[in-house]
């Protein structure tokens, strides 16, 4: 486990605070990852709704990758990257775990008329973040980037 903080130049020209968790696929760790988006949103002005909202985004992305990709092998570390500028929140998941090569998380739906647990979590991160991407490769791993304006 550990964090690295560093600043960078983004395309845009605008400089940005990165900072980098990397933590074993473990949902007891989830606490940290959902801590320090909490705290960084808040500095940067999210207002109370939409903070809460984009951790738990984060959160069920997370949980995602540690049940479906990691299978809840602790031994596959997850790195979760937080790109801070004073406009945007850009938050990077990468997994080498199984679950990824192929799957298209625009097509990832659920009717929402079924009630039932589960299978809520793409929903959600759709609904909350304002972009989102997703690639998969056996290079470079899979890699979720979420972004959220701050509000």
């Amino acid at each position: 486990m550990g964090i690295t903080k560093k600043t960078r130049s983004y395309e845009t020209g605008k400089m940005a605070e990165e900072i980098t968790l990397k933590i074993p696929s473990r949902a007891c760790h989830l606490h940290l990852i959902r801590g320090v988006a909490d705290s960084l949103a808040s500095k940067m002005g999210f207002c109370d709704k939409e903070r809460n909202r984009t951790v738990l985004a984060l959160d069920e992305a997370c949980a995602n990758i540690i049940r479906h990709s990691c299978g809840e092998n602790s031994d596959i570390t997850i790195e979760i990257t937080f790109g801070v500028t004073t406009e945007v929140l850009t938050i990077t998941l990468r997994d080498f775990g199984q679950c990824g090569c192929g799957l298209d998380i625009e097509k990832i739906e659920r009717n929402l008329d079924e009630i039932k647990p589960g299978g809520l979590g793409v929903c959600i991160i759709k609904s909350v973040m304002d972009t989102i991407e997703y690639k998969s490769s056996k290079e470079d791993g899979n890699v979720l980037v979420m972004k959220k304006k701050v509000c």
